[in-house]
């Protein structure tokens, strides 16, 4: 603007004319300052509404706008900014892949492996087969809560060797009666008491399928269909932690699984297990769907 008035002051000089044209040069620079006043403010209030998708955007615009009078300080303020918010991005990618490596962690059938025909855990007898897991299949209606459907299938990464030490069962063609006596084994706590003593070596024990109106009275609304109670009234003999998913053999028939309980051992609160009969049907069609 000073460059402009300074032309006109010269044309005064000369003659008298020139005069109007120093209000003209004048009326032209103001009507051009205002119009840049515009672009500005439309530039900002464009960027705070980009703001919420891109923060970037703003302090580019700014820059922009701003560059021909103050490039110096705003190319400072704009290393600043930029710095901060690539440090704020660099921070929540990083908590973002380190939950996505702990949800992997827990659910991939990548990091787990089964040992078949073990018996003592510290001694190796020649009898194990250690496999990889191809996939895990959880019952799609399984209750955390209730555990309810507590009910889940295994492929393994390859074949296995059928031996002495390692063979299938058959599944169950009906239901176990009350009183009939089965067996059940695991490496689950050996102590009552809130204490703790795990075996190395494999564990069985001989237990009593407990009649329905008994299981009811024991856990009165929380034995659903697919559940049944196994073992002493009395107390003293029972599965504990450690033993869950454990086999229940009643005739040489895999009738059920230990799925949860009362303390261990309690007198009145036996052992609860899942109804593998009751999954008959669920089991084949994932076989079906899964060859």
């Amino acid at each position: 603007m000073t460059a402009i008035l300074g032309k006109a002051r010269i044309l005064v000089e000369d003659f008298e004319p020139a005069f109007t044209g120093y209000f003209f040069l004048l009326s032209l620079s103001l009507s051009l300052s205002l119009s840049l006043s515009l672009s500005l403010s439309l530039s900002l209030s464009l960027s705070l509404s980009l703001s919420l998708s891109l923060s970037l955007s703003l302090s580019l615009s700014l820059s922009l706008s701003l560059s021909l009078s103050l490039s110096l300080s705003l190319s400072l303020s704009l290393s600043l900014s930029l710095s901060l918010s690539l440090s704020l991005s660099l921070s929540l990618s990083l908590s973002l892949s380190l939950s996505l490596s702990l949800s992997l962690s827990l659910t991939s059938p990548y990091y787990m492996q089964v040992m078949l025909g073990e018996h003592d855990l510290r001694v190796f007898e020649g009898t194990e087969q250690l496999v990889k897991t191809n996939t895990i299949f959880w019952h799609e209606l399984y209750d955390y809560q209730t555990l309810d459907y507590d009910m889940m299938m295994i492929k393994l990464y390859h074949p296995v060797e059928v031996t002495q030490s390692v063979a299938p069962i058959s599944l169950p063609t009906g239901l176990p009666d009350g009183g009939m006596l089965c067996s059940v084994s695991g490496w689950g706590n050996m102590a009552m008491g809130g204490e703790v003593n795990l075996p190395t070596r494999l564990q069985c024990l001989d237990v009593p399928i407990v009649e329905p109106v008994a299981c009811q009275a024991s856990y009165p609304g929380m034995i659903s269909p697919r559940m049944m109670c196994v073992g002493f009234m009395d107390g003293g003999r029972d599965v504990c932690n450690g033993d869950s998913g454990s086999p229940l053999v009643c005739e040489g028939v895999l009738t059920g699984l230990v799925s949860w309980g009362r303390g261990c051992a309690e007198p009145n609160s036996p052992g609860v297990y899942v109804k593998v009969y009751e999954f008959l049907s669920w089991i084949q069609t994932t076989l079906d769907a899964n060859p």
